[in-house]
């Protein structure tokens, strides 16, 4: 990391989302995001997401009085997105809503002011930052939503008026739950 120079260079921004569900009117559970060389060096990361659970469901979870389906089922998530995908990860929605390893936010204003936040800290160390992520249609979908709803700067312009670079990535690039 000697030789880089963040004032100057270029940075990758990969991003990551883990959700309840498939469209936009699913909460999010995890925002993973990574700023990176284009060597694949590691500059920051940040994790970011929606608190799931209340304090008392969290104690039930904990006794054994109610499981992530039946709080998915309370919830009206989508039960599918469940059954197909986190039924097999409840492992790794307990470490996603864990606020010792991610920043839990209330409501989804406080989460797009947080994703504002952290583009800003990021863009502040380089002139250029492109968009990396292995879902294209759903994670820059899932942000820009959440940035436009409160009027904050679209993901795909830099702070300057200029359109960023989206590439699509292999999937093993993961970084919400790792």
């Amino acid at each position: 990391m000697s030789s880089f120079n963040f004032s100057t260079s270029e940075l990758l921004l990969v991003i990551d989302i883990k959700s309840t569900g498939v469209d936009a009117s699913d909460d999010i559970i995890a925002i993973g995001f990574c700023a990176m060389t284009y060597d694949r060096e590691t500059v920051k990361k940040y994790r970011c997401g929606m608190k799931l659970r209340t304090t008392e469901e969290i104690h039930r979870m904990h006794n054994g009085q109610l499981s992530w389906y039946d709080l998915w089922k309370r919830r009206g998530y989508n039960i599918d997105c469940f059954n197909r995908f986190w039924r097999k990860r409840v492992d790794k929605l307990d470490k996603l809503q864990d606020e010792n390893y991610i920043k839990l936010l209330n409501t989804r204003v406080d989460l797009a002011f947080e994703i504002n936040r952290i583009l800003v800290e990021i863009e502040r160390m380089c002139q250029k930052l492109t968009i990396v992520t292995n879902t294209v249609a759903f994670d820059t979908v899932q942000v820009g939503r959440l940035l436009a709803n409160e009027h904050l700067q679209p993901l795909h312009y830099s702070r300057n008026g200029e359109y960023r670079w989206l590439y699509h990535t292999i999937p093993n690039i993961s970084l919400s739950a790792n």
